[in-house]
């Protein structure tokens, strides 16, 4: 299970964490990665989202690459969820029905005491029990959007994340929230459903001190505040 915990505390993104060091150089006025990530959330609203994942030219891997994935996954720390984890699973699938990858994502509930969500080589949802005990199942579906939206942006994630590019990792997570709320209007659900997850898991891991700060990661503040810009331009164009 470690080398999936190491994975998961590098990248899981619904594990936004608050960085005293980010907090404090942060500008009142929105940040280089706060206009590009919106400029380019405002391009998706103007074609729309089904014409965007059209151009994206992004699909499944193939069945065969997810099962060989899924088995070089550590079994230790897997958890076989409850019914009533199950229960709460299951709402993800409307999520995964709107980025076209459903029954295209295996869901792994992990056992680690961060409350983490993140995707494993576009294929796995790995998730600790401790955050499904923490959201809803609509912050579970928010969570996912977020999650999924990464897949459009694996390559350049890769790159950022190599060459420690942290005002472009930066970017791309807020383009994640962008597309977040995109799929989450579409699908009838408030955006609220989004920023209450990430305050909630990111009070819980600060709190128990399960992640170490980096600058890598968007400020609670600024990701809520890009959230609410991102719904109100969607709003706008009603």
């Amino acid at each position: 299970m470690e080398r999936v915990v190491v994975w998961i505390l590098c990248c899981g993104l619904a594990n936004p964490a608050i960085t005293r060091g980010a907090g404090k150089h942060q500008s009142a006025g929105p940040s280089p990665a706060e206009i590009r990530a919106r400029a380019f959330i405002e391009g998706v609203a103007a074609i729309g989202f089904a014409e965007f994942r059209r151009r994206s030219g992004s699909e499944p891997l193939p069945r065969e690459l997810r099962a060989a994935i899924l088995a070089g996954l550590p079994a230790q720390g897997v958890l076989v969820p409850t019914r009533a984890e199950r229960t709460k699973l299951a709402a993800l699938d409307q999520v995964f029905d709107a980025y076209n990858r459903l029954g295209a994502i295996d869901v792994r509930v992990v056992d680690v005491g961060s409350a983490l969500v993140a995707v494993h080589e576009r294929s796995v949802l790995l998730i600790t029990r401790r955050a499904l005990s923490l959201v809803s199942p609509r912050e579970l579906q928010a969570i996912g959007a977020h999650e999924l939206a990464h897949e459009y942006f694996w390559k350049e994630f890769d790159t950022a994340l190599h060459e420690n590019a942290y005002e472009r990792l930066q970017e791309l997570e807020l383009m994640c929230d962008g597309l977040a709320v995109i799929t989450l209007k579409s699908l009838g659900i408030d955006r609220s459903h989004l920023i209450n997850a990430a305050v909630r898991l990111t009070r819980y891991n600060t709190r128990t001190a399960a992640r170490s700060e980096t600058s890598r990661q968007v400020s609670l503040e600024r990701r809520v505040a890009f959230i609410k810009q991102v719904d109100t331009v969607l709003d706008a164009r009603r």
